[in-house]
């Protein structure tokens, strides 16, 4: 009757001294492995997704970079993928915000870079940035662009607006500045409307919107009115308050080409030829560089030559007794 549970007890006991033995192992290795690390990189690989979410950057415990989705997935916290992103990045001591929306977004923290793809576009200040494709490093201030770039930005001092289009484009937007290269072409829209508007292209312009300048090169065209102008470098100044002030400086082989009305009362056109041409208030041209212009039937050179847009009228500079008028002669 004794035999039973005395062979009970036995198993217990076994069965007790094992549990003990497997207690004492995982003790001992707890303190060699760091089981919660290994959870939490287990927990960042493994991909997540979620619906309408807003998505938050700190910079030193202050929000700077907030990001509203239709939807998001990522793996772990460093790499996020974004559809249909639309947000705003404010850094700095000034907080000035820039906005921003695309059709799809990657966020790269470890890199500060946010790639927006899809009908783009950032706003900062007076100006706006389309683009299929942008890169944007917050940190840096630097926006990398590709594929139908178009910029619209206000002049602040004049109130003009001036529209940019190029294959390419890097800026900096906090600093006002732009580069475009590929096929640039633009125009200005006066906020005055008796003012004419200007047309331009050229293979790379560089935008100084504190100066409110642009830098054009290579194949530099030009046309405002009846009048065209083509050369190989040129600045134009968006400003023009001050009627000393030089609004444009072309370079390197001028040409201008005019169409004009007569005394008589008939068309004619007007071309002329110089290395520099410098406009000043709203319609005087200065040639110099070997400038000649010829108008109808004449051909006019001197040291300097200023037009006067619209105008048949001429004014030349003969202090180096360079002057030379003729009548071309009849085919």
């Amino acid at each position: 009757m004794m035999l039973r549970p005395f062979k009970s007890t036995i198993v217990i006991a076994i069965f007790a001294v094992l549990n003990l033995v497997i207690l004492s192992v995982a003790w001992l290795y707890s303190g060699k492995e760091n089981w919660g690390a290994d959870s939490n990189e287990m927990i960042a690989k493994t991909p997540s997704e979620m619906d309408v979410l807003e998505y938050f950057h700190l910079d030193k415990e202050v929000p700077s970079l907030s990001l509203a989705a239709d939807s998001m997935s990522n793996i772990g916290e460093d790499e996020a993928h974004f559809e249909n992103p639309r947000g705003l990045y404010a850094a700095g001591t000034d907080r000035t915000s820039l906005f921003y929306q695309a059709q799809k977004a990657d966020y790269t923290k470890a890199k500060q870079r946010l790639r927006l793809e899809g009908k783009v576009k950032l706003d900062y200040k007076q100006t706006t940035y389309h683009a299929d494709r942008l890169t944007y490093y917050p940190q840096r201030d630097t926006v990398d662009g590709v594929g139908n770039i178009e910029v619209d930005h206000l002049v602040a001092g004049s109130g003009d607006k001036l529209i940019i289009k190029a294959a390419k484009m890097k800026a900096k937007p906090k600093q006002e500045w732009g580069q475009f290269s590929g096929n640039v072409v633009g125009h200005t829209v006066p906020r005055l409307k008796f003012q004419a508007r200007t047309d331009f292209r050229s293979q790379e312009m560089e935008l100084l919107g504190k100066t409110s300048e642009m830098r054009l090169r290579q194949d530099v065209y030009l046309k405002r009115g009846d009048m065209q102008v083509t050369s190989e470098k040129g600045e134009v100044f968006l400003e023009n308050k001050n009627k000393k002030l030089k609004y444009f400086v072309l370079n390197d082989d001028v040409k201008v080409t005019e169409k004009l009305v007569d005394s008589t009362g008939k068309p004619m056109t007007r071309k002329a030829f110089a290395e520099r041409m410098e406009g000043f208030g709203e319609d005087r041209l200065v040639l110099s560089g070997a400038p000649r212009v010829e108008q109808g039937k004449d051909v006019v050179k001197g040291y300097r030559i200023t037009l006067r847009e619209k105008m048949e009228f001429l004014e030349v500079e003969d202090a180096m007794s360079d002057l030379e008028t003729k009548k071309k002669k009849e085919p």
